[in-house]
């Protein structure tokens, strides 16, 4: 009736390296051999011609754990975990901590028979788990000495970073609630489950004023709520004795919100691009709010176009939320075929509501390189015709039905015309009029405020939407029967072929990998590079 398990352990682990490097930054002999012995001198000590670096350290961690298991009629499971860590990235004098858990699921149904509800179970677990610090995070705090480059004098620099004397772990608390059924002989799976975790004294760093003589202080800081719904369902729509379809598909809503950050600190930024655009921890608010100067607009709403006729940014207002660079959902599709041997495996994921910047696609649109850039060329393309007029160097719109003296304009037609939709602001005393825009821009000059080095105007309009369905992996197998694999001496031989990451089937932003900043800045994209393409083949032989 009852049945009890138990275990209990002792965990160490440690994280070691060590590496040497040399290098060299160029001015070579030969073009392309990628060789230290192809430096032309050995350089000086003001030089960096070569680069020899060398760093190691370690990480340690000891744990001891236990769990029991406590099982009534294997319908209802009770388990109880604990575990206590020491972390050498903590303070010697706060580097423990006990993170207990407890999970109960309760198999409600159990009837293979039943042609409709096979098996349902509700599961319902709760944890308290803690981590450390990256490795080295707080031993920053000294002063360094460094040579003024070209000269003997020696430069003695302050600590940046305060670091608090009293760090603690960092810590999550959650819990889960779900349901798993199994309906129609087995035929169909469904898990769906409810997640909340609030993540507080997590170790992070908050900016000060660098009149301060410090740019950033680390310490314990801020709580943060992570809610959200998964949803798994599995069914096998074709199921005969030779031939078996399996369709999964996957979804999971993820939101967030920063509670807390710091007595008397309401927001931090967590990320900039350039003087325009920031990303912000806020309280009360959802993590990672892109926040941006918005258009000059009238009372309206309708946007304002300066005296050369471009739209500008209203750097009087506070900047706006203008996006999230979170994903609002993702999730995915797979697609299993049992035939004869054979398995066809498809997997396609997919991920919605996210935004990001993209470098790219701002040059190649201030460049002209990008098909966007099109728009405009001509008159086929939405430009407008338009000549100069020579005595006052005015653009003035080309009618064809309406056609102007040739000697006002020499008989040179322009078809590349842009007339930005917007209000022209008028300013006479405290009368503040407005009128439609009528300045004609080139689309050379329209494209051209796109090159903007000093990244210091980035409109809204940059931020594109980060959707996208990819056809992930596709996987194909075939398993010789057992009659033909025994007559060679072998019980089993299956060969197989897959390739991974290989196109889009859908993506909202233009001309770069959708997935070119995972891993790296999440919300800034800056390189082409795309992900790794693969291919692979196999053999598998059982004896």
């Amino acid at each position: 009736m009852f049945n009890v398990s138990s275990f209990i352990g002792y965990g160490y682990r440690k994280n070691s390296y060590n590496s040497i490097g040399v290098s060299t930054y160029g001015d070579l002999q030969f073009p392309n051999y990628w060789s230290i012995e192809n430096i032309n001198e050995w350089p000086t000590i003001g030089n960096k011609g070569r680069v020899r670096s060398h760093s190691y350290g370690s990480r340690v961690m000891h744990s001891v754990m236990a769990s029991a298991t406590l099982s009534y009629r294997d319908k209802v499971y009770l388990e109880l975990q604990g575990r206590k860590d020491w972390n050498s990235t903590l303070p010697s004098y706060n580097n423990s901590y006990f993170y207990p858990g407890v999970a109960v699921n309760w198999n409600f149904i159990s009837d293979e028979s039943s042609p409709i509800l096979n098996f349902a179970k509700v599961r319902l677990a709760w944890a308290d788990v803690g981590r450390g610090a990256p490795g080295y995070y707080f031993l920053n705090n000294n002063y360094s000495a460094s040579l003024v480059p070209n000269t003997e004098a020696i430069k003695i620099s302050s600590p940046t970073t305060l670091i608090s004397d009293y760090i603690k772990p960092e810590r999550k608390r959650e819990y889960e609630l779900g349901i798993d059924t199994r309906m129609f002989q087995n035929r169909v799976e469904t898990n769906l489950s409810y997640y909340r975790s609030n993540t507080y004294d997590q170790i992070s760093r908050i900016n000060v004023p660098q009149s301060s003589a410090l740019k950033q202080i680390k310490f314990n800081v801020g709580e943060q709520l992570n809610y959200g719904v998964e949803l798994y369902i599995r069914g096998s729509v074709i199921k005969t004795r030779d031939m078996r379809l399996d369709l999964t598909a996957t979804a999971a809503i993820q939101r967030s919100k920063i509670k807390d950050l710091y007595n008397g600190i309401t927001s931090n930024p967590i990320g900039t691009v350039g003087n325009s655009v920031i990303v912000r921890a806020t309280e009360g608010r959802p993590y990672g709010e892109i926040y941006m100067y918005d258009f000059k607009r009238d009372d309206a709403g309708n946007k304002l176009v300066n005296k050369d006729g471009f739209y500008y940014l209203d750097r009087d207002k506070e900047m706006t939320v203008q996006g999230n660079i979170t994903d609002k959902l993702l999730g995915g599709f797979m697609m299993d075929y049992f035939v004869k041997g054979f398995n066809i495996h498809i997997g396609l994921d997919y991920r919605l509501g996210g935004k990001l910047f993209s470098y790219s696609n701002y040059y190649l649109l201030g460049n002209g390189i990008s098909e966007q850039s099109l728009d405009y060329r001509d008159e086929d393309h939405g430009g407008l015709a338009y000549y100069i007029d020579d005595s006052s160097q005015e653009r003035i719109q080309w009618k064809h039905h309406q056609a102007a003296p040739e000697t006002a304009y020499k008989g040179r037609v322009y078809h590349d015309g842009v007339i930005l939709p917007g209000k022209v602001e008028n300013k006479d005393g405290n009368n503040v009029t407005y009128e439609n825009n009528e300045k004609i821009l080139s689309a050379q000059e329209y494209y051209s405020q796109y090159i903007n080095d000093m990244s210091t105007d980035f409109f809204p309009d940059n931020l594109y939407k980060n959707d996208y369905i990819k056809l992930r992996e596709v996987a194909v197998s075939y398993t010789f029967p057992s009659k033909w694999s025994k007559s060679i001496g072998i019980q089993k031989l299956t060969l197989s072929a897959m390739g991974r990451n290989l196109f889009y089937i859908y993506k909202s932003i233009p001309n770069i990998d959708s997935e070119s900043t995972l891993g790296s800045n999440s919300f800034v994209e800056n390189s082409f590079y795309p992900s790794t393409r693969s291919y692979g083949f196999g053999i598998n032989v059982s004896f």
